[in-house]
């Protein structure tokens, strides 16, 4: 399945499609008190075809996010899906590791731009690996996604 196709059944079901990429503009001060509501859940196709689940949230400050995780059996396997996300992504903004709390590799990391839907519209990606495990945030703000990846990560 297409990295187009995937992101658009996402957008699709969500049902309150994003507008492009937005600037973040609020203080440090209001991050620490973001909120995440749960919103749905399902699951998606990913670029190397790869079912995984999928959770909708709503942050406090009106964005919406799309977190899809996989459990998979080896850490390759992770990082093999992760560099599928990659290499389908519009544009790759900045890649190196994933890095826990006290700083250790745990994984990689990588900041992307990916076409949300077949008009061609952008929205960002964060997607990482925690050992076996692949995550993915996608939203119009980076720094909602930054402020939901603290809460998928260690």
């Amino acid at each position: 399945m297409s990295r187009a196709l995937v992101v658009t059944a996402i957008f699709i079901a969500m049902a309150t499609g994003f507008q492009g990429v937005t600037h973040d503009a609020q203080s440090v001060e209001a991050t620490k008190k973001l909120r995440f509501t749960n919103k749905g859940m399902g699951e998606v196709g990913g670029a190397d075809g790869v079912r995984l689940p999928f959770t909708f949230f709503e942050a406090s400050d009106g964005i919406k996010l799309t977190a899809i995780s996989g459990d998979f059996d080896l850490p390759e396997r992770a990082k093999q899906h992760l560099d599928a996300e990659v290499r389908n992504a519009k544009k790759v903004i900045e890649t190196g590791a994933k890095k826990n709390a006290a700083g250790k590799r745990v994984g990689a990391r990588a900041r992307l731009l990916v076409s949300s839907d077949d008009s061609g519209e952008t929205s960002m990606a964060l997607v990482w690996t925690q050992g076996r495990y692949f995550h993915e945030i996608l939203s119009t703000s980076w720094k909602d996604i930054l402020e939901l990846e603290k809460r998928y990560s260690d």
